[in-house]
């Protein structure tokens, strides 16, 4: 068994009301001893964080399909305006009669 650890640093962070007792109800849903360790658990599990790393990895990733989607829209957008700014050269279509 692991000999316990010394706990002499402290976070402190601020809740609503309402956060405080969201955190009580889940931490007894979850059978927790207290709601210090409830929330250490929670926040220090290594799961938790190999969530957040893939998260931050997926935040990356879409960030880089986005700046890559930008800079084909900005070049497909230069390409239609210099299309637009081509004269017209659509042919001019005879009826049956010949006529224009």
């Amino acid at each position: 068994m692991r000999p316990r650890q010394l706990r002499n640093r402290v976070v402190l962070f601020r809740l609503s009301e309402q956060e405080h007792q969201e955190l009580e109800q889940l931490c007894a849903a979850r059978g927790g001893r207290s709601l210090s360790e409830f929330v250490r658990v929670q926040v220090l599990n290594p799961a938790f964080s190999a969530d957040i790393a893939r998260l931050l990895d997926l935040a990356e990733s879409l960030e880089r399909r986005l700046s890559s989607l930008q800079a084909k829209h900005d070049e497909l957008s230069l390409r239609i305006q210099s299309l637009q700014a081509q004269p017209s050269s659509k042919s001019v279509h005879t009826g049956a009669g010949g006529e224009a």
